[in-house]
């Protein structure tokens, strides 16, 4: 009897042992997945996220009849996790019809055991699938769905997170007044909750959209708004990105002195804080209106600045747009062998990034130049 009891003794150890293996594993895959994800490896996200389906189909888990409750329902949100993860990398790997599935399935778990959170995180990420597929329609459903959810979970914070995604796709889809009628839900969130930094975001897209409906004189008091609530956050990058806004509606408005000066200051301050990629921006900007001004020696000088700073960040697709705006500048002022020096460089950059619509821009141009050159 006594080594009948040891021998039960030691299997059940060996069971809890095996179990809690399992338990790790399955916990080891879903974190090695999320990594993945966030690294945009979608193929050895996909692998980890179908390791932990696999070996809970393989082991019949959660379906133990003498499992603990507390057991199953971890075990069914580990399931969820790893279901969660397969919905954006399959997404993003564009397999929608899996992507689709995974959500199902996830769904169907969290609605199961009554996650409230995790559903309102499963509707925004399948938004966010839809999204980088440019199916903006699409993605408005599982938003509306993720507003509803967090309505139903009364937080603020996820509500507003929706209304920011619903405005942001009905902005894509030209649906300007309904983008509107969101981000102002959103701005009102935002207020509620005291969080300036999200009020002045609000203000900076409601701007946006004002500018889209031609609201001029509205959109520059927003952002004069936004600008107000930056600089008592002593937060230099979103003043200058103000200054951009500000010069871009001026230059809408046909106030190109208006716009230079606020692109101006925009750079100053990116300058103060080595804010390289938004250097070169406001750079373009200037050198923009300089060309649109006849001003051709400034443009050219400004844009040997923007490929400066684009180089400073290593964005290579900024130094090959910046390089092709030098082509067409030299192709402007009739300098034809200095527009096809410079369609050589931008083709070796955009080779070199394997960038066929920058490919084809720089052919287009090309065939403008021959076609020039056979004109008496």
């Amino acid at each position: 009897m006594k080594r009948i009891l040891t021998l039960i003794f030691w299997i059940g150890t060996l069971a809890l042992q095996a179990q809690e293996n399992i338990d790790s594993l399955i916990s080891t895959w879903n974190k090695l997945g999320k990594e993945f994800l966030e690294i945009h490896e979608l193929d050895s996200a996909c692998k980890y996220g179908n390791c932990v389906i696999d070996i809970m189909a393989h082991n019949r888990l959660p379906g133990d009849m003498n499992m603990s409750d507390e057991r199953k329902i971890n075990l069914e949100k580990k399931k969820a996790e790893a279901l969660s993860t397969l919905v954006t990398a399959y997404g993003g790997s564009d397999k929608i019809d899996l992507s689709n599935q995974s959500y199902d399935s996830a769904f169907h778990i969290y609605s199961a055991i009554g996650d409230k959170n995790e559903l309102f995180k499963l509707h925004i990420r399948m938004g966010r699938v839809h999204d980088l597929r440019s199916d903006y329609g699409e993605a408005i459903i599982y938003y509306e769905k993720a507003r509803d959810q967090a309505i139903l979970n009364n937080d603020k914070k996820g509500l507003s997170l929706s209304y920011y995604f619903l405005g942001l796709d009905h902005r894509y889809l030209g649906n300007y007044s309904e983008a509107l009628k969101n981000h102002y839900e959103d701005l009102k969130i935002q207020e509620e909750l005291s969080n300036t930094v999200g009020i002045a975001n609000a203000y900076v897209t409601i701007a946006a959209i004002l500018n889209k409906l031609n609201d001029r004189d509205a959109a520059i008091e927003k952002l004069m708004d936004a600008k107000s609530l930056f600089e008592n956050m002593e937060d230099t990058s979103g003043v200058a990105m103000i200054y951009n806004d500000l010069g871009t509606t001026y230059y809408q408005m046909g106030d190109t002195l208006g716009a230079l000066e606020n692109h101006l200051q925009a750079a100053k301050l990116r300058m103060l804080v080595d804010e390289f990629n938004g250097l070169g921006a406001s750079y373009s900007y200037i050198a923009r209106i300089y060309k649109d001004r006849g001003d051709f020696n400034q443009a050219h000088n400004y844009l040997h600045l923007v490929e400066k700073a684009f180089h400073n960040s290593s964005n290579l697709n900024g130094i090959m747009t910046t390089q092709i705006d030098m082509a067409r500048l030299h192709f402007r002022k009739k300098e034809m062998d200095s527009t096809i020096v410079w369609l050589n460089i931008a083709h070796k950059t955009a080779t070199q990034m394997m960038n066929y619509r920058g490919l084809i821009l720089i052919y287009s141009i090309r065939g403008e130049v021959e076609l020039f050159q056979k004109i008496p």
